[in-house]
């Protein structure tokens, strides 16, 4: 009898449970076997290596009968295994909120506690026994025919924060997450919690986290990796879930952070992951006089002006299949020349021209493309395109301004398998203006003056010294008032600041008209103007009058004319007069 408790002292050392003591104990040797026995499991959770346990729900078990099985007594949990392949369990399980599974009215024998299923979180299988009914008791003296058990079920789970930042690496909020799960198959999927009925989502705080507390460490009884996948982001923002970081917890409640390119951090209480999301940005400029650029340039419609597009290139750009180009000339704009693409590399170095074969450039009616090779560009962290456009005549004169438009398309949301979903835009303008002058040439009665012709300077003294302003010929702009004494010089340069800059008309032929004396009629000029006429330019001054006034010369006698004739009779009246005093005063 002793060789039998002894040997039933093993069994349950290899089971490594916990036998409480004898309820309903019996005292004598000798089994009942008119009797019932049960089995009373109490599941407790052993979470994260800590000593303390709590009722663990979810622990199923299966109950198989095993004394003796095709003739061989069943003794270890290995012969158990084999045995119940052709058996039907007598009862199967789960234990509930409180731990406990409880096994009744159970005919005595051998029995075999299979562990069939086991809650998320579990991070060893649980260990299935095997146990006898009744058992003897702890004082060797009686049996025992409700058995109760405690086997400890060790647990872990994790946690886990994202901070999502900007380019600017600043917290993003608002920003939405659904969590995904990969299991021994490694596949992906998203994540419903046991018990939830939807796929669990997260949304960024103040702080731009985002935190998943108590994952476990498995999930459906295989070992479980978790990650945190965008769903939600402004439109001009990248959300790229192609490359994305994951963490999985260990036995004892830390969590190992895998980074996209396989390298992993050191377990730690908390994994600690971020995302940035960048929002690449166009910048248009043109050359202004000082030789920097700006968003606005005033010209002169003989001007060759300089633009400069300057993008962001992101981090994430061989990622993307969509980096896109396209910058669009105003009608008052025409022939683009010297296209130059630059990039800037991430070290820091200086900027190198961009080989051509990373790009395809297409320059048709006012319209330049260039369409990147997203994995050729990655080396740079910004493309510079400059290039050189003329002034047309159908410039827009004043204030409104001839505005050129550079646009990046990008891949603002590329999937987790690499695949572009969509692109968004971002542009940004440059704008050229120029000015004009508006005369207006009256006489004093404010009647309109034709044919009268002007000249235009940049100075005082250039207009002095006869040095003016040029057309695309190279030749002096010279404009002729109208019938209704209008003329117009356009295409004058004001100041980058969009201020007036000054200029000097001067009229290099003078307005004609036609005065009839005694029936003849003489064409006559007005009086030239003696002086340049200062004149302001500015984004407005082609809407204002410049009232230039000429005057009519005064009369003079004509050679040959009646006036003329009076002069010498009366001369010729003086002389004989003179001469017939003279004579009177010699006879006397």
């Amino acid at each position: 009898m002793k060789k039998s408790k002894i040997s039933l002292m093993l069994v349950f050392m290899l089971v490594l449970v916990t036998v409480s003591n004898a309820v309903f104990a019996a005292t004598g040797s000798i089994v009942d076997t008119t009797k019932k026995g049960s089995l009373t499991i109490t599941a407790l959770e052993q979470l994260n290596g800590a000593s303390d346990t709590t009722p663990l729900a979810g622990v199923e078990y299966s109950l198989y009968k095993v004394d003796v099985v095709a003739g061989t007594t069943v003794t270890t949990v290995a012969q158990a295994e084999a045995a119940i392949a052709s058996l039907t369990a007598t009862d199967v399980v789960t234990t509930g909120d409180d731990g406990v599974a409880a096994f009744t009215d159970l005919e005595l024998g051998r029995y075999y506690a299979k562990v069939t299923g086991y809650p998320t979180g579990t991070s060893s299988v649980p260990e299935s026994f095997i146990v006898d009914v009744p058992m003897t008791n702890t004082a060797g003296d009686g049996w025992v025919y409700d058995i109760t058990v405690s086997p400890k079920v060790k647990t872990a789970s994790g946690n886990a924060v994202l901070t999502k930042l900007d380019g600017e690496q600043k917290p993003m909020v608002g920003v939405e997450f659904k969590v995904q799960i990969s299991t021994e198959d490694g596949v992906w999927t998203d994540y419903i919690p046991e018990g939830a009925d939807k796929v669990l989502t997260l949304t960024t705080d103040a702080a731009g986290e985002v935190k998943l507390e108590n994952y476990p460490i498995t999930f459906q009884e295989k070992a479980a990796k978790f990650r945190f996948v965008e769903t939600v982001v402004a439109e001009e923002y990248i959300m790229d879930n192609s490359h994305l970081d994951y963490v999985y917890a260990t036995a004892d409640g830390k969590t190992v952070v895998v980074h996209a390119d396989g390298s992993a951090e050191a377990a730690a209480e908390t994994g600690v992951l971020q995302m940035i999301n960048e929002k690449p940005v166009a910048v248009k400029t043109v050359k202004t006089d000082d030789g920097s650029y700006a968003d606005v340039a005033s010209v002169n419609a003989t001007d060759v002006v300089s633009f400069n597009v300057t993008v962001d290139v992101p981090t994430v750009i061989a990622n993307m299949s969509t980096y896109k180009v396209t910058d669009t000339l105003p009608a008052g704009l025409t022939n683009r020349t010297n296209v130059v693409v630059k990039g800037l590399p991430t070290d820091g170095g200086e900027a190198e021209e961009v080989a051509a074969a990373a790009y395809t450039k297409t320059d048709a009616n006012g319209v330049l493309t260039l369409d990147f090779v997203t994995a050729d560009i990655a080396a740079y962290a910004t493309i510079i395109v400059t290039y050189d456009v003329a002034v047309d005549t159908d410039v827009v004169i004043g204030s409104e301004g001839n505005t050129n438009t550079a646009v990046l398309e990008y891949s603002n949301k590329v999937d987790t398998e690499g695949v572009e979903e969509s692109t968004t835009t971002t542009e940004d303008t440059a704008k050229v203006v120029t000015g004009g002058v508006k005369i207006h040439k009256v006489d004093p009665q404010s009647a309109a003056l034709a044919g009268a012709k002007f000249k235009i300077a940049t100075s005082e003294a250039n207009a002095i010294a006869g040095t003016f302003v040029k057309d695309v010929d190279g030749n002096d702009i010279e404009v002729t008032t109208a019938a209704d004494g209008y003329a117009v010089i356009n295409g004058l340069a004001y100041n980058d600041d969009e201020t007036a800059r000054d200029y000097w008309l001067v009229e290099t032929q003078a307005p004609t008209f036609t005065e009839e004396v005694d029936g003849v009629s003489t064409t006559k000029s007005y009086t030239l103007l003696s002086a340049p006429v200062k004149v302001s330019v500015s984004g407005t001054s082609h809407t204002v009058d410049v009232e230039v006034v000429n005057k009519k010369p005064y009369n003079l006698p004509l050679t040959g004319g009646m006036g003329t004739i009076m002069f010498t009779l009366a001369g010729i009246a003086l002389v004989v007069i003179a001469k017939s005093i003279k004579k009177e005063q010699e006879q006397m």
